[in-house]
């Protein structure tokens, strides 16, 4: 756009000499222009003047649209899908910001459009899918966002979203639980014939012979002589004994689908496992899948204490990448040397084997800052150790004593 002075020129104001032009001073500025029309579209008819057989009238065909027969442009559903959900503008914040440029349109076209759009867009949702379960997942979590789905048999309900996101990809799926299930699902590991024990919520819903039911309303049908008392593995003061039972779910499916149902003994505190394998697996396996949350748990445990895992001042996914990646190394490099350790040099009669704790502890006081008094540190080391030891082997004859 050029801009001149009134007449075409610039004249002295003293003599009224006209100045001689010496070019153009050239400003660069962000322009802003939104503007929402109607497009006519004119289609040329011809009507056949000879006498062969062949339709009697033809149409030029008209300009592509993505949805037939539609009240929108591709250019229009386009910023449409962009600003509804690339930029998160709400279908209301939507219908004023086109009243204001003159075009009425009410929120159920909009929609209408939008879900049009959708199933257009269905081929490229399926194939983003199927490349983000094939990848590894850096992060698969659900969000604490609520949304609402449409049921049937009755209004909305609020469902979580889910984000997973892969190399390259990110999928977001709505279901009512926030259960290990729904990345099961999503990553298709029973269709890859993998077996898994994942905890659920007491809302979880299942398939059964009678119906759909909730996981507690479930456990809540089972008979006393449904519950076996097993051993969910060792632990520092004993063995984890629970009350546990089983439940076929899910008829017709292939594989083994099982409900696991854990009790406390004392509190009668229950949780619930979704399980699926193969074949058939006996009640004491699932069980001691179900028991590996503990070692899990005590790892997350060792990494924080250890290794500062949740010590990080970071606010980007690359530094937090950095940081877990030096503090999961550190915790490994104890992990294999607390293994070394027990398998090279078992620990003498009456104290317990060098654990990740110590190892560290050692690391501190020995090597990184050494001590003037070195022996009296180690002798503290044994001191512990057997004193581990012994609370052990109380903790573990007491149990035996009182449930034999």
């Amino acid at each position: 756009m050029v801009w001149d002075f009134p007449g075409g020129g610039y004249c002295c104001p003293g003599c009224g000499e006209r100045f001689t032009l010496l070019g153009g001073h050239i400003t660069e500025l962000l322009d802003w222009v939104v503007i929402v029309r109607v497009a006519a579209h004119c289609r040329r008819r011809c009507q056949r003047a000879c006498g062969c057989r062949v339709p009697a009238a033809v149409m030029a065909p008209g300009p592509p649209e993505a949805i037939g027969k539609g009240l929108f442009t591709n250019a229009f559903t386009a910023m449409l899908l962009t600003e509804r959900y690339a930029a998160g503008r709400s279908m209301n914040s939507l219908v004023a910001g086109l009243a204001r440029r003159g075009a009425g349109i009410s929120p159920a076209t909009l929609a209408g459009t939008c879900a049009q759009a959708g199933v257009l867009l269905a081929p490229a949702a399926d194939a983003i899918t199927e490349r983000s379960r094939g990848s590894w997942h850096p992060h698969a979590d659900e969000t604490t966002w609520r949304v609402f789905s449409p049921r049937e048999g009755g209004g909305p309900a609020k469902w979580w979203l889910w984000v997973l996101l892969g190399p390259g990809t990110c999928c977001f799926v709505m279901d009512p639980t926030r259960s290990g299930a729904v990345l099961a699902r999503h990553a298709g590991i029973e269709e890859r014939g993998v077996s898994y024990v994942l905890a659920v919520a007491k809302s979880h819903p299942v398939a059964t012979t009678a119906g759909a039911l909730r996981v507690d309303a479930l456990a809540a049908k089972l008979p006393p002589r449904a519950w076996q008392r097993l051993s969910a593995g060792p632990g520092a003061k004993g063995h984890r004994w629970y009350d546990w039972a089983w439940v076929s779910v899910d008829p017709g499916l292939p594989g083994h689908r099982w409900l696991l149902i854990r009790r406390h003994r004392r509190t009668r505190e229950l949780a619930y496992y979704r399980c699926y394998s193969p074949r058939h697996v006996p009640l004491t396996a699932l069980v001691q899948v179900a028991g590996q949350r503990w070692a899990v748990e005590e790892d997350f445990q060792a990494g924080k204490g250890l290794a500062g895992l949740d010590e990080h001042q970071v606010r980007r996914w690359t530094s937090w990448y950095r940081w877990v990646t030096l503090t999961m190394l550190a915790c490994a490099l104890l992990s294999v040397a607390a293994l070394t350790e027990r398998t090279q040099r078992p620990a003498p009669a009456g104290m317990i084997p060098l654990t990740r704790n110590e190892i560290a502890h050692l690391t501190a006081t020995v090597i990184i800052q050494p001590a003037a008094d070195i022996p009296y540190r180690l002798r503290w080391s044994a001191w512990r150790r057997r004193h581990q030891h012994t609370a052990r082997t109380c903790h573990y004859r007491r149990q035996a004593a009182k449930d034999p």
